[in-house]
């Protein structure tokens, strides 16, 4: 699929930042001719700035992919096999849907019930495998930083016990991998939750 174009309205956009901020026409030439505007040109192709102003990720999300073509898809160093269509069926099987993330972030030790209550309350909804990674091919520099954990359905019932398990995208040195976890685990301070805001009517219910 082709890239639209950056439109003239944009660009004028950027010409009244430059003006607002009291940027010079020398000034705003020496960012072009030492790189400055054509770096950060590269971080957005490549993901490196991926956050609205809000904190605030864009996805659109093709429900027509199986799970394990998104696996494929993100490269991993290394993915637990049992990632699959059939063990997180999507809701769906086909459309494009567009939203807006977040990567919460509680700075403490948090049960996945609480962090499910804290993330809802603020409006948003966990996310499931596929969207997590989907979040993962779009932004791929995310979980370099983070371990990012999905906490939204489906989840897995692994063995006879019933225990759910869920996606967590790790992250070891430069290595990065898909792996499942236990549900009912208590999740380390650094860890983020991925989910998905709420239509502004959905929320709270």
């Amino acid at each position: 699929m082709t890239a639209k174009a950056v439109t003239t309205a944009q660009l004028e956009q950027i010409r009244k930042m430059a003006k607002e901020k009291g940027v010079s026409r020398d000034q705003f030439q020496l960012g072009l001719d030492n790189g400055m505007f054509a770096r950060t040109l590269d971080e957005l192709i490549v993901g490196k700035v991926t956050e609205t102003p809000t904190g605030l990720f864009r996805l659109a999300v093709d429900w027509g992919r199986t799970t394990e073509e998104m696996v494929r898809a993100c490269q991993y160093d290394c993915a637990n096999p049992d990632i699959t269509e059939e063990h997180f069926p999507r809701p769906r099987t086909s459309g494009v849907v567009k939203g807006d993330y977040k990567l919460f972030h509680f700075n403490r030790n948090i049960s996945s019930d609480q962090a499910v209550r804290e993330i809802r309350a603020e409006g948003f909804e966990l996310t499931g495998a596929h969207e997590i990674l989907v979040f993962r091919e779009k932004f791929p520099e995310e979980q370099r930083k983070f371990t990012i954990v999905g906490l939204g359905d489906p989840l897995w019932r692994r063995d006879r016990y019933g225990y759910r398990h869920v996606v967590v995208l790790r992250r070891h040195e430069a290595r990065r991998s898909a792996d499942l976890t236990l549900w009912e685990v208590v999740w380390p301070p650094l860890y983020r939750f991925l989910a998905r805001r709420l239509p502004a009517g959905q929320a709270g219910k």
